[in-house]
């Protein structure tokens, strides 16, 4: 569904991916992927922009699922 339509941006939760799973297992390379993973791989979220797109990640302190660019 991502490759047929493209969205510009797209906003996952519990996304139950762990640290060590590179983005390139569940999107494709053109998106840049801003994510928030929980060590034992339960919940978590990403955002992933189109690299067409001007972006960079947000930092914000918090133990919130919290991810902003």
């Amino acid at each position: 569904m991502i490759e047929t339509i493209k969205p510009d941006i797209i906003i996952g939760c519990e996304t139950w991916l762990k640290p060590s799973v590179s983005q390139g297992e569940f999107l494709p390379s053109d998106y840049t992927v801003y994510r928030k993973d929980r060590p034992d791989g339960y919940g978590g979220v990403l955002l992933a922009v189109q690299t067409s797109l001007n972006s960079h990640e947000i930092t914000i302190t918090s133990e919130t699922e919290l991810v902003a660019a």
